[in-house]
């Protein structure tokens, strides 16, 4: 893995941020490429900077260390501090790790590994064992690549215009199938259209001899009605008679009765007048039967006349029918002669289109012949070439043979391809010998004396370990350091961490004893009741509100109380919050310093009053703890504790903002700062977490209430 470098390959430009994954001595000795071209940037912090222009492409975050001249230049007499004496190590340190990075690597198996990177700028090969270029394979191999790929393309396109053909052919063999299917389905259609055409003949005179029964009825009816109103008129003349002769009857008996009383003055004439009475009587008499049988024959013609109505009601109705039949029989034989049209056309349409496909076909078989030709010629001079290549592949051979410039063998003693370049054979690919190997770490370096002379550093190795001068910072440094028998192996630490969770760890519902089974009482968020499922409920509702009216907490009974036990959702827990952590972890260690935690530990933050204005400076050394509690009552400066350069220490501070509100929280002098989530609101509480390593000190800021 690369020790002097960042890659961020294929950047889309939707970030800007980006962190620094290698330690450097000064900031201006870190660079950035986008696609190899320099990019410009800022640092947010030490390990994070933000591009001026979100990158596109292949981003490089590097480290080039000075090689022109030493960070620090020492004379006699000069004091050291550990301070000049580390920055000059992490030069020489840096500046090899960035020269390992950019050098060839020798892998495990003894060979070169140039890591996916392109080797450029290679002369043309002259020597058995030199490199070939890629100009110079494709210079001697070229040609006949690209005519077997000729005739490999053309015996391609060969087979695809054979497979056209046959397409063709098919598609044609199916249309024809088509076209007969059609024909066969119009000749149907013709039959069957013919067949509707003699039932539509057959209703059509039905219908006609339907309206000519339908018109002899009417004429007959009207005769009938003509035959009822002479009778009628004459039935009307029959009792005008009879009535006028009643009234001369009438007349007649008081001219009787009159002549009767007045028979003393005329027997003669009362006889007359009797016989003229009894005459007209009996003329009133028969007038009388006559108009009887007059109304009886008007009644008879009527009864006649209805019946022959209804009949040629009937008639007119069975007309109708026979006409609707008839029109409708019109109507299908219509549609049935529109569907053996368009069956005809398509008939037609898929003959053309038989004629046409089978034209294609042809002219597919024909185009198939000539590429088979082709191809066969393109075979013939693919074959031509790969004889000219056999000409110039000696095979496999122990040694040199005699040769002309351009032949290629295997040697099957060095086993490798050699070629001849008109004057010796020479190997056909790329060697590595003398290249450095980043694996190495510059361990195959012939000359390690004059490489560090040459790199500025000859002075570096002037003097044995176990003579090199202690310091009085460095000896202080060292005596703050735990002896190696008080400290653990990562073997050990590994063992002790083993089962243990990470900070900031989740808990399942089994990893809390009893939660399973006081949630086994309690229903979903969210979840509903049928009527049925609360008892008397329905008795309850009968004279209560309609659906979706809603329930308060103190609605529903023992609610309010299973609640108060309840934690909200989101809830987080203090080492205090859980039983036997604080002493689960006393037993481990922190894993950068590798002291153990209980070192100076506190379960209970240390009251350490107010802040409000001024440097408030939290560390172990100032309050001699490493947990503590302030009051947030105005502006103030969280500030690195100066004295704690080169220590390693973790100290709690529980900010609680007052009542009223707090102030502006302002982070002075920490390497890193992983969160900055402080708030002013009232009575808000954050944890701030702050570790500190050799003098190197990061904080985090956790939001826990308001």
């Amino acid at each position: 893995m690369a020790k002097s470098y960042d890659l961020y390959p294929d950047a889309n430009g939707s970030l800007t941020d980006f962190a620094i994954n290698f330690e450097y001595l000064d900031a201006s000795h870190v660079k950035a490429t986008v696609d190899g071209v320099p990019a410009s940037f800022t640092f947010l912090s030490t390990y994070m900077v933000r591009m001026d222009t979100p990158p596109v492409g292949d981003l490089k975050i590097y480290r080039q260390t000075p090689t022109d001249e030493p960070i620090n230049e020492f004379v006699d007499g000069s004091v050291l501090i550990d301070d000049d004496l580390n920055r000059s190590f992490f030069q020489s340190l840096f500046i090899s790790e960035e020269v390992a990075d950019a050098s060839l690597q020798q892998d495990i198996d003894g060979q070169w590994d140039a890591a996916n990177q392109v080797l450029k700028n290679l002369a043309q090969p002259k020597n058995d064992q030199d490199a070939a270029t890629k100009k110079y394979v494709e210079d001697r191999f070229g040609e006949n690549a690209a005519n077997l790929a000729a005739t490999q393309a053309a015996q391609a396109a060969a087979e695809a215009a054979r497979d056209t053909a046959q397409t063709y052919r098919d598609e044609a063999d199916a249309d024809r199938q088509a076209t007969e299917a059609a024909q066969t389905a119009a000749e149907t259609a013709r039959d069957v259209t013919q067949g509707y055409r003699d039932e539509a003949d057959l209703d059509r005179i039905a219908a006609e001899n339907a309206k000519t029964a339908a018109e002899t009825a009417r004429d007959v009816t009207q005769s009938y009605r003509d035959e009822a109103d002479a009778d009628r008129i004459a039935a009307q003349a029959a009792a005008s008679t009879a009535t006028t002769k009643a009234s001369e009857a009438s007349v007649s008996a008081a001219a009787a009765s009159l002549s009767e009383s007045n028979a003393a003055t005329s027997e003669t004439n009362s006889a007359n007048s009797e016989n003229v009475a009894s005459t007209k009587a009996s003329e009133a008499s028969t007038s009388a039967s006559t108009a009887l049988a007059a109304q009886s024959a008007s009644e008879t013609a009527r009864d006649v006349t209805l019946g022959y109505r209804d009949e040629t009601n009937a008639h007119r109705l069975a007309a109708e029918t026979a006409k609707t039949a008839a029109e409708t029989a019109r109507n299908t034989t219509e549609t049935y002669r529109d569907q053996a049209d368009a069956d005809r056309i398509a008939a037609q349409d898929a003959a053309t289109t038989a004629t046409t496909k089978a034209a294609e076909a042809s002219a597919s078989a024909s185009a198939a012949s000539t590429s088979e030709t082709n191809a066969a010629n393109s075979e013939a001079l693919a074959f031509n070439h790969l004889s000219e290549f056999e000409a110039w592949y000696l095979g496999k051979m122990a040694s040199d043979p005699a040769g002309v410039e351009g032949q290629i063998y295997w040697n099957t003693t060095e086993k490798e391809m050699r070629a001849h370049n008109g004057t010796q054979w020479v190997a056909a690919y790329v060697t590595l010998g003398g290249a450095l190997i980043n694996s190495n770490n510059l361990s195959d370096l012939t000359d390690a004396s004059l490489a560090r002379t040459n790199l500025g550093l000859g002075n570096v190795e002037n003097t044995s370990d176990a003579d090199k001068p202690v310091s009085v910072a460095q000896q202080a440094a060292l005596d703050g350091k735990a002896d190696k028998s008080s400290t653990y192996t990562k073997t050990e630490v590994d063992s002790a961490l083993s089962g243990k969770s990470e900070t900031g760890h989740g808990h399942s519902i089994s990893d809390i004893s009893g939660l399973q089974t006081a949630l086994d009482g309690k229903s979903n968020t969210g979840h509903g009741h049928s009527i049925s499922d609360v008892s008397g409920l329905q008795t309850a509702l009968d004279d209560k509100s309609s659906n979706g009216h809603g329930h308060s907490i103190s609605d529903v009974s023992g609610l309010q109380s299973a609640l108060d036990g309840k934690s909200a959702t989101g809830h987080g827990h203090s080492i205090g919050d859980i039983s036997g952590l604080s002493t689960e972890l006393g037993t481990k260690v922190d894993k950068d310093t590798n002291s153990r935690l209980d070192a100076g530990y506190e379960t209970n933050a240390a009251d350490l009053g107010s802040s409000s204005g001024g440097n408030f400076y939290p560390s172990p050394s100032q309050y001699g703890r490493n947990f503590g509690r302030i009051t947030n009552n105005g502006n103030f400066t969280l500030t690195k504790d100066p004295s704690t350069l080169g220590n390693s220490y973790t100290f709690v501070l529980l900010v609680e903002n007052a009542a009223g509100g707090g102030g502006a929280v302002t982070i002075v002098g920490f390497d890193k700062v992983n969160n900055d989530d402080f708030t002013t609101a009232a009575n808000a509480k954050m944890m701030i977490y702050i570790h500190c390593v050799n003098g190197v000190t990061s904080l985090s800021v956790e939001h826990i209430q308001g």
